[in-house]
């Protein structure tokens, strides 16, 4: 190496961070430093050891003029530098390159000469056993689409894109790493199946993003992410219910976005109901003929699972203790009255509450205005509380189906889009249906009657 710089003495010359490093190493940055020829003369025979940190950052600092005077040398140098701090384990030495090396691309700031930056890739496979989550950073961030890349790489990982930065003790005032967080819905999305640990990441990335970042990407969710799979999750959707469910934030939503987050909400709902009829089924005691008309019931509000706003669960004694500690919101007990135990649900469709009696004696569907009823508020109550508020009430015998569609479009609740139609009834059909009708009613006003002696 023929050329030879006249470096300045260093009183002469004192950036501040060779004077940080020279006071947290204990060297005296007076003391005059080697050029770049002698700091490399001593890397190639083997006595990179004796070079210090401050020579290291002097070195960085100046290798870019160097470069400029020595062309024919700048490419095999800068191999040379890399492979001290790669092969021989000068960690100090690697630690400094791979931060500028993340400040050159991820801030587009000139801090490594660009033989420097070109010397990476000749070391980046030895690198690679050692810190591979660092080599994938570089790689992600210094590719065609950076912050699509470090979404990516966040994803695979399931953390934020600074927490992968600090793992790896690199800079995290890059402007990169907030960018990433446009491209983590996605990601989420080309997920066929997510696990909950892969929600639980989306809703961290969720809060770490600006309020219009969080708006645009709430959209997007929504839009992109059927609702069969985005109701499966019910603390995505608990969040995006607290903060984009009314308000200000549910106004900014697109159309698309506000019906999405009703029917995943309706969807996480009705999961509920379902979940408590095939546990009920399964496990609870139950007579010959009663599992079948739970099913009858599960598959008719089926056809309502994206309309369910809220629901409540209360679970007589018995089954409370068998089933009460597998749902994903918190069921009830429902207070026992002298009343044939059973299982309750009530439905809020906005406008209208319906209670559902599982079994039982009466085992009706009574329907309430909303704005005229506590059921959600009350914090204890028991079946014949419930009946003693009164409501609309339907039955459960021979095409109640049928005949429950036709009742709840007059309240304006319809079935789901695309919802086929039950079979209408024949004249005498309906006929036996009557019949058996006038018992129902019979005992009803009885269950109703008993009702009203609890005071």
């Amino acid at each position: 190496m023929t050329s030879s710089l006249n470096w300045p003495e260093l009183h002469r010359w004192q950036p501040k961070e060779l004077q940080e490093i020279a006071r947290n190493t204990g060297i005296n940055y007076s003391k005059k430093i080697r050029n770049i020829d002698e700091i490399l003369a001593e890397i190639k025979v083997n006595k990179a050891e004796v070079i210090t940190p401050l020579e290291w950052i002097a070195l960085l600092y100046n290798k870019e003029q160097w470069d400029e005077n020595n062309p024919h040398l700048a490419e095999q140098a800068s191999i040379l530098i890399w492979q001290v701090a790669v092969e021989n384990r000068n960690k100090f030495l690697l630690q400094t390159l791979l931060s500028r090396l993340v400040l050159y691309y991820g801030n587009k700031q000139k801090v490594l000469s660009l033989s420097m930056v070109k010397g990476f890739s000749k070391t980046a496979n030895k690198l690679k056993a050692e810190k591979p989550l660092t080599v994938a950073i570089i790689d992600a961030i210094s590719g065609s689409y950076p912050e699509m890349n470090l979404s990516k790489l966040c994803c695979e990982y399931l953390a934020l894109p600074e927490e992968l930065f600090k793992r790896e003790n690199l800079p995290v005032w890059i402007k990169i790493i907030h960018k990433s967080l446009n491209y983590v819905v996605e990601e989420f999305s080309n997920i066929i199946m997510p696990n909950e640990q892969q929600v639980k990441w989306l809703l961290r990335c969720l809060n770490r993003m600006g309020r219009e970042q969080q708006i645009i990407a709430v959209n997007d969710i929504l839009e992109l992410i059927l609702t069969e799979i985005g109701s499966q999750f019910p603390h995505l959707v608990d969040w995006l219910r607290s903060i984009y469910g009314t308000g200000e934030m549910h106004n900014q939503l697109s159309e698309k976005a506000r019906r999405a987050l009703k029917d995943w909400i309706g969807g996480v709902n009705y999961s509920d109901f379902q979940k408590l009829v095939k546990l009920v089924v399964k496990k609870v005691p139950l007579q010959e003929w009663q599992p079948r008309q739970l099913r009858n019931r599960q598959k008719f509000w089926a056809d309502y699972s994206n309309r369910f706003e809220r629901i409540r669960i209360l679970l007589p004694q018995e089954s409370l203790s068998i089933i009460g500690n597998q749902f994903n919101q918190n069921v009830e007990l429902l207070e026992s009255d002298g009343s044939d135990p059973t299982e309750v649900c009530i439905f809020d469709f906005g406008e209208w509450l319906i209670v559902e009696f599982f079994r039982g004696k009466g085992g009706e569907m009574r329907l309430f205005p909303s704005h005229k009823n506590r059921l959600f508020e009350e914090s204890k109550l028991s079946i014949k509380k419930i009946r003693r508020l009164g409501g609309e009430i339907h039955d459960h015998k021979d095409f109640w189906q049928y005949i429950c569609v036709q009742w709840l479009l007059e309240k304006n609740i319809h079935p789901n889009p695309g919802t086929p139609p039950y079979r209408k009834p024949t004249d005498e059909e309906l006929r036996k249906r009557q019949r058996k009708l006038v018992r129902w009613w019979e005992e009803i006003e009885s269950l109703e009657r008993q009702a009203k002696l609890i005071g």
